[in-house]
């Protein structure tokens, strides 16, 4: 965890979620982001300024880790999903 990620401690739950669902919002939906905002931003138990601030640093975070996603050797990984290695346990269990 970086200090970045920690920063994000700062926030209260509640505009870390708020945060979350806006910076989705614009990444799946772009046309509905400003609508999307702005709904969530009216909530009166929001500050608007801690919100930009906790999307910004939201926004910040992801874009660092997709470029160390770039540099990472993920040779190492599996290709097996999650399923696949449960019926292999299952069948050792029978075994």
């Amino acid at each position: 965890m970086s200090h970045i990620d920690v920063k994000l401690l700062e926030y209260k739950p509640s505009t870390i979620a708020a945060s979350a669902l806006i910076s989705t919002s614009q990444e799946l939906c772009s046309q509905q982001y400003t609508m999307m905002r702005y709904s969530i931003a009216a909530c009166e138990y929001l500050d608007e300024d801690s919100l930009t601030k906790c999307i910004n640093l939201m926004q910040e975070i992801v874009m660092r880790t997709e470029a160390n996603e770039s540099t990472i050797d993920t040779s190492f990984l599996s290709n097996e999903t999650p399923m696949r290695v449960m019926e292999r346990s299952i069948k050792w269990w029978r075994i």
